[in-house]
């Protein structure tokens, strides 16, 4: 374990997902870390970019560590880690690295920094995990759906799903009754499922993949990046 800095504050353990590292100063990296006690923080890893860091190989992104954390003026210090699980390992296909930085992308986006949202950490492990056994658009849509109800961010819902045709503006904060020159229509089938991505598991969602069409995800993707646009 590093030492610390006696005038430092005590260090704290928690479980961490790594969503994106860069370069540093001095030989360190910076990492954008969820945490479970604080929520998404900076964490600096001193001297990981050496050859003989301890912390080769147990901050790549998507990586699931236990870490021991000491705060500073601007950003946290790591001390110590140990690796609880890789999601993708140095051999993954760019395609699950692309897959997974979407997830981790929208995360980094989304989530206020400092503050704890156990919910919203997760969801993401859930996400990641989904994401091990197959690059399902499902996944992403049921992510970004759920993080903005753990945020409390959900666009306003339909007050009935017996119609044909539903009507979203993103403007207007979600479901609306008339259509407008920018609303996105969506049909019964979409609102259905727009819907039982917020009240289904993942793992229902993924086994059932068949009856949520692409051409659904993604006019539901839309919405959300529209709703987004003003509410983000």
């Amino acid at each position: 374990m590093l030492s610390v800095n006696a005038n430092m504050p005590r260090p704290f353990n928690t479980q961490a997902l790594v969503l994106r590292r860069k370069a540093f100063v001095k030989n360190s990296k910076l990492l954008y870390l969820l945490s479970q006690e604080k929520g998404l923080i900076k964490v600096i890893a001193k001297g990981s970019l050496l050859p003989t860091s301890r912390f080769s190989g147990l901050i790549e992104p998507f990586s699931l560590i236990h870490a021991e954390l000491v705060a500073g003026r601007q950003f946290y210090y790591l001390t110590y880690a140990s690796l609880v699980k890789n999601f993708f390992a140095k051999q993954a296909s760019l395609a699950a690295l692309q897959f997974a930085a979407k997830i981790s992308g929208f995360a980094l986006r989304m989530l206020p920094e400092e503050e704890r949202n156990l919910r919203a950490f997760e969801l993401t492990i859930e996400a990641l995990e989904a994401a091990q056994a197959g690059f399902l658009p499902i996944v992403i849509s049921w992510y970004k759906l759920n993080l903005l109800m753990a945020l409390g961010l959900l666009p306003k819902l339909p007050k009935e799903v017996n119609r044909e045709r539903y009507f979203f503006s993103g403007k207007e904060g979600g479901f609306i009754e008339n259509k407008t020159a920018e609303t996105l229509v969506f049909d019964l089938q979409t609102t259905s499922l727009f819907l039982e991505l917020l009240r289904k598991p993942l793992a229902d969602c993924c086994r059932q993949e068949e009856a949520f069409p692409t051409s659904s995800l993604k006019i539901i993707d839309r919405a959300i990046d529209q709703f987004l646009c003003y509410h983000s």
